[in-house]
């Protein structure tokens, strides 16, 4: 049973992309035992092989991809502060949490 559906002035069957099996290999011109080798190679040469392009893609510019993002951001702000404002007073400034974070950073961009 097919369902139906209410347009705005009539009801109409839906279509939910449903064919008949033998229409699909007639409109496909191919059938159940698939393509022959001749056939194969004339689609072959005429559509080309069946695969995406890969882009070409600077390793460098990837990783630094990883760290433009809102996390790395704050990350970044945090590492800058662990060495700009902890150094009042007399004190020396905090590198073992710039390292710290600075190291989480590379760590996640490796990863990624």
């Amino acid at each position: 049973m097919r369902r139906m559906r209410r347009s705005h002035w009539a009801w109409r069957p839906v279509d939910r992309g449903e064919h008949p099996i033998e229409e699909v290999f007639q409109s496909l011109k191919c059938s159940r035992q698939g393509l022959s080798s001749e056939e194969a190679e004339a689609r072959l040469a005429v559509f080309g092989p069946n695969k995406l392009e890969e882009k070409k893609e600077s390793k460098i510019l990837k990783f630094l991809g990883f760290m433009w993002n809102p996390l790395s951001w704050v990350m970044e702000a945090a590492a800058i502060m662990a060495i700009a404002l902890t150094n009042g007073g007399g004190k020396p400034p905090d590198w073992q949490d710039f390292v710290g974070i600075v190291f989480l950073l590379l760590l996640n961009s490796s990863i990624s």
